[in-house]
């Protein structure tokens, strides 16, 4: 990943490197008040059975009773997850049918993204120490703003 602008001084060209696209990797990762849940780097699509893997082994096991999980309608949020996460006694709730601008995950996301990209890892590893680096930056009022501007009201939860 390499970011999407650049900037020279005046008269002068910004010159930068973008390889060849490569193996196509995904984030995924819970958003929680407290922090970041779970993250895996993982390579390929997110499919159901890998998304309902993936909530069973690493997400039910952060998730704390009563905690909220709001998703979106990608095809692998199906409902044997959401059955997993009540099971859990946690909470499940679909956002509203293409609705990005109210998940709190896609604003956590683009702050991600956008570390990852000024850190220009040229190397999975590299990769690895870049997207680890970003999540701790996500902080605690971050996650509060992203869910209040998402209309998730804290007092509700």
């Amino acid at each position: 990943m390499t970011p999407r602008f650049a900037r020279a001084p005046r008269g002068e060209r910004a010159v930068g490197y973008s390889p060849l696209r490569g193996l196509h990797l995904n984030l995924v990762f819970g958003l929680a008040l407290r922090g970041v849940l779970a993250p895996l780097i993982y390579p390929g699509t997110t499919t159901a059975p890998f998304f309902t893997a993936y909530s069973r082994k690493c997400l039910l096991q952060q998730l704390q009773p009563h905690d909220l999980v709001v998703a979106d309608h990608h095809p692998a949020h199906c409902a044997a997850v959401a059955a997993l996460i009540r099971h859990q006694h946690g909470r499940f709730w679909f956002l509203p049918k293409y609705s990005p601008d109210l998940s709190p995950i896609e604003y956590c996301g683009s702050k991600v993204k956008q570390v990852i990209r000024q850190a220009e890892p040229r190397t999975l590893h590299a990769l690895v120490r870049a997207t680890r680096s970003a999540l701790t930056l996500v902080t605690p009022q971050d996650i509060l703003g992203w869910f209040q501007h998402c209309g998730i009201h804290i007092r509700s939860l």
